[in-house]
């Protein structure tokens, strides 16, 4: 198993650093009351009312808070309220912010943290994998869905959705039985003694019901669903069901009584996390589910609170960082400065790379790619200079790892090289700086004697086009095809002459041809796997394709390149 490297002496810029700042919020230490609940507090218990008003069903658990006077070890169960599997924000949009954190005021906590886009409402998703445990409507919470998390080491957590819509129609008439459900038995006496929130919810359900059965114009319909949504906004998820995380579970509304408030713009999702704790129960330990921040702030002020990609303040007791991961596991457009960090979250998990994408425009360097379960742990190494890739390689050789995906990338004072590692467990060939000609060579030489290739890239450096490449020995090499400087019509020409011959493609790049303007590089593998590509993807458009065909048909991304702005993909099942 030997190494093969091209050798040269080059001088230049070390590699940028892509550390990011840390978050620093010296006003949002944890408030004084955030953990101190008396013992055994919990008014979450969730109900499903029938047409009649009447509780219909009931979910089995309760959920509480933090307590010093009931838990068993606050301060230890505090501590180990760290993340054990990829958790991502409930939304998507980047308008959305934050408007109430873990308190509302000394002694009154929230337990929670809502998200609102101006009173506009928005998808909202499903922040891991797992399955529903409970949909159902209460007047309070509005529509509330609970879903349940394990990661692979058994740990569980859930989420707590409220407020979110169920229909038009549906959830108006179901507000217009707040007073009969209040009152039978379920208030404190009389409607006429309900909080303002509680009458407000009813009056307004009745005026909007009232409007609509009495042929409402079309600006009084407009109106009316600002406030309820269509009717064909329904939650999206049932009992049972397995959901992936960034599944769409439903949009977020105002239903309920402290959905709605005393605003018909207060749309927003309450969401609300909890993982078991043990508390004394009658002289006896029991393990109730209890609330956590996600973010690990447990703050008054919502300020404290960033929604990009907050954490908890280093030094302070019993505050911990973040649960959400700064950007989703696959993932386009992403500054590397924030990849980084993406990198150490994924790493905890034993997630990390398996295909990276990166490109320059000047200084401002992007990436795309992702992060998939991997217990061999490779080794990455990005935006590396020439001389440095070189010294990774001889480092990394003797401690068994080769390159394995490797990345030339453009910049503005010479080439980059971005590299995922693989064990050694055959002869390889890895060869970076080759010219056209010398690649051409090297494809049909490395081929014959027995080694199929796995990777290339395409790049230029001071004006000159030059190629990366992988090749891995076989017992019994299959057929590939590699061809470069293809127009797009010659690209997906080919791949029709391919795909009839029994060959898939399993990595294409589009790049800057000196002569000859945009050109494409692919590779074509015999593989019994199915293989979907697309090409020039904005980052938005990434996310959706991925939704599709990892988040639905239960694909994996198996290879990302940039250019422009503009990202291919590759799917694999």
């Amino acid at each position: 198993m030997k190494s093969h490297f091209l050798a040269r002496a080059v001088s230049g810029l070390v590699a940028l650093s892509t550390l990011a700042p840390s978050l620093v919020h010296a006003a949002c230490d944890i408030d004084s009351a955030a953990q101190s609940a008396p013992a055994l507090t919990s008014t979450n218990w969730y109900h499903r009312i029938d047409g009649a008003g009447n509780v219909a069903a009931s979910h089995p658990d309760g959920y509480y808070q933090i307590s010093s006077a009931s838990m068993v070890n606050r301060g230890t169960w505090l501590d180990a309220t760290v993340p054990h599997m990829p958790i991502y924000k409930p939304f998507r949009e980047s308008t959305v912010t934050v408007g109430t954190g873990w308190m509302y005021g000394a002694n009154s906590r929230h337990n929670a943290v809502d998200y609102g886009n101006a009173g506009n409402s928005f998808r909202v998703d499903a922040v891991a994998d797992g399955t529903v445990l409970w949909v159902g409507y209460m007047p309070s919470p509005g529509n509330v869905v609970i879903i349940e998390h394990t990661a692979k080491d058994g740990s569980r957590f859930r989420t707590i959705y409220h407020h979110l819509r169920d229909g038009r129609d549906e959830d108006i008439a179901r507000a217009r039985l707040t007073k009969t459900y209040y009152e039978k038995g379920n208030g404190a006496g009389s409607f006429a003694t309900a909080d303002a929130a509680w009458k407000n919810y009813q009056a307004q359900a009745d005026a909007d019901g009232q409007l609509l059965t009495n042929g409402a114009t079309a600006a009084q319909i407009t109106a009316i669903e600002s406030r309820w949504g269509t009717n064909s906004q329904g939650i999206l998820v049932s009992e049972g069901q397995t959901v992936k995380a960034g599944q769409q579970i439903g949009m977020a509304g105002l239903t309920g009584a402290h959905g709605m408030n005393s605003s018909i713009t207060n749309t927003h999702l309450h969401i609300m996390f909890a993982r078991p704790a043990e508390h004394w129960v009658g002289g006896m330990k029991q393990n109730l589910w209890t609330f956590f921040d996600p973010y690990g702030l447990y703050a008054l002020s919502a300020s404290c609170y960033q929604t990009e990609y907050p954490s908890g303040q280093g030094g302070q007791a019993d505050q911990h960082t973040t649960h959400y991961a700064p950007f989703f596991q696959d993932f386009a457009g992403v500054d590397s400065g924030k990849f980084q960090q993406g990198f150490n979250y994924f790493a905890s998990f034993g997630w990390f790379p398996s295909t990276l994408a990166t490109e320059s425009s000047g200084w401002t360097w992007k990436m795309g790619g992702s992060f998939q379960y991997n217990p061999s742990a490779p080794v990455t190494r990005t935006f590396r200079t020439f001389a440095q890739h070189q010294s990774d390689a001889d480092t990394w050789y003797p401690l068994g790892w080769r390159p394995d995906k490797v990345v030339g990338m453009t910049a503005p004072d010479e080439a980059r090289f971005t590299a995922i590692y693989a064990p050694i467990t055959t002869g390889y060939i890895a060869r970076h700086k080759m010219t056209p000609s010398w690649f051409g060579t090297q494809v049909g030489d490395n081929y014959n004697a027995g080694y199929l290739m796995t990777d290339a890239s395409a790049y230029l450096d001071a004006g000159q086009l030059f190629f990366t490449g992988t090749w891995v020995k076989q017992p019994g090499v299959t057929a590939q095809y590699a061809y470069h400087s293809m127009t797009e019509t010659d690209l997906w020409n080919t791949d029709d002459t391919m795909k009839a011959s029994g060959f898939k493609m399993v990595l294409v790049q589009k790049y800057s041809h000196p002569g000859l303007g945009d050109r494409y590089l692919a590779l074509w593998h015999v593989t019994s796997k199915t293989l979907v590509p697309f090409l020039n993807l904005t980052p938005d458009q990434f996310r959706s394709y991925r939704d599709l065909y990892a988040g639905l048909f239960n694909y994996r991304v198996r290879h990302v390149s940039a250019y422009g702005g503009k990202y291919a993909v590759i799917f694999e099942k």
